[in-house]
């Protein structure tokens, strides 16, 4: 639970936005306090609509927590994750809320990772860690 009340303080506190970026050329010290912090919210524009980022390990196990308790409808029951999981998985040939698959696709679980909008529809950022399993994937 601290995972995911982490990861959505940076979504709130990253909403504000900033015109400022790093990149090549720039000391640290002109880097925002938030983006030195989650290194990741570099990747995401000063005009964000919504932005969170964290390990991607820890986001896919935040993303599999919020599936968890919710109704699908009345008399339906509750939203199983292993269902999410199984649609992902034919929808995407992944499934998301497992680390260990994102990890055997060639992405870094162990680095940072960004999901941003400028609008509604989001982009995800992930760190690769091994290139030709993503490409073999």
């Amino acid at each position: 639970m601290r995972k995911l009340l982490g990861i959505i303080w940076v979504l709130v506190l990253a909403a504000c936005g900033s015109s400022q970026r790093g990149g090549p050329g720039r000391d640290d010290s002109q880097v925002p306090a938030l983006q030195r912090a989650y290194p990741a919210l570099a990747w995401a524009p000063a005009d964000v609509t919504y932005v969170a980022t964290g390990k991607v390990s820890d986001m896919s196990f935040a993303a599999r927590e919020l599936v968890t308790p919710l109704k699908v409808g009345p008399g339906l029951g509750v939203l199983d994750p292993t269902m999410v999981e199984g649609a992902f998985r034919q929808w995407l040939g992944v499934s998301p809320l497992d680390a260990r698959e994102l990890a055997r696709i060639g992405i870094a679980v162990d680095q940072a990772a960004a999901v941003f909008s400028s609008g509604l529809l989001p982009t995800i950022a992930l760190p690769v860690e091994n290139g030709d399993a993503l490409q073999a994937f």
